[in-house]
């Protein structure tokens, strides 16, 4: 994406969150509250921010403009969600459920740590294989098998021992600022409606779904993404390639076609 974007004469700036790679890793859990990590974010004398983000980075951004709507320009999130828009899709489907239950697991002290370090970091190959190269995996590995580098990670899951409803607490309204959301409809962490979901607390929204897109979007369907996101940010607009179908990850299983309505009902 930093390639695509400089010809543009964008600043990117693309922040490593608290305890994650070699960044600082605060040591309490509750450093890792929602209204501490939106400070991580918060932009330095931007004009026009368009914020991007994926996963956890697309529920910061979420909070985030939801408290700083006059900062952000327009915004762009990759297969993430609404806190409410989330908790509404949970309550309501045991398949998100079964799909969440890593989040109460790491909540436990040690032994998500102790998981994680099996068979080389196995945890890692699992979680990656679909979207790194060996190499990429390789280096992953080595970030986190430094001392304090998990726990940093695992501290996001267990910010909510020390406060279960910090996303409850935020002034919540219907969000003016243009957004885009782009879904990957094989993600397996997240299922589709929330995309939808989403929508109920946005203004003004839409949204692209890949119905053989993976959970790591942004680098299985590099091309797509970063295209969407240039037009996007530059001119609000949309332009849907329905005819797109090579993947950048080499699996039969992923494809990068496109479409402006899921594949199917839930």
């Amino acid at each position: 994406m930093l390639a695509k974007t400089s010809p543009f004469g964008s600043c990117v700036v693309v922040p490593d969150l608290r305890g994650c790679g070699n960044t600082s890793r605060p040591p309490h859990p509750s450093d890792y509250l929602i209204t501490n990590l939106m400070e991580d974010v918060h932009p330095n004398n931007a004009r026009r921010l368009v914020f991007v983000g994926h996963g956890l980075g697309g529920l910061i951004g979420f909070c985030f403009v939801t408290l700083h709507e006059d900062l952000v320009y327009r915004m762009i999130v990759i297969n993430s969600y609404h806190p409410l828009a989330f908790v509404k899709q949970l309550r309501r489907s045991l398949i998100q459920m079964m799909m969440s239950w890593y989040t109460v697991a790491f909540r436990v002290p040690s032994l998500p740590e102790q998981y994680m370090t099996i068979k080389d970091f196995a945890f890692f190959d699992y979680i990656l294989w679909d979207s790194s190269t060996e190499e990429e995996v390789n280096a992953t590995k080595y970030v986190y098998s430094q001392p304090g580098a998990l726990t940093g990670v695992l501290s996001y899951y267990r910010a909510f021992n020390h406060d279960s409803e910090q996303f409850m607490k935020l002034k919540y309204h219907k969000i003016r600022v243009p957004t885009l959301i782009m879904w990957s409809e094989k993600d397996r962490y997240l299922t589709t409606p929330i995309a939808e979901f989403n929508r109920e607390h946005l203004k003004t929204s839409s949204v692209v779904y890949y119905p053989k897109g993976g959970h790591w979007l942004m680098r299985q369907c590099a091309d797509s993404v970063n295209n969407h996101i240039i037009e996007f940010a530059y001119t609000g607009n949309i332009i849907y390639n329905e005819s797109v179908t090579q993947s950048q990850v080499p699996l039969t299983e992923y494809s990068c076609a496109e479409s402006p309505k899921p594949s199917k009902k839930s």
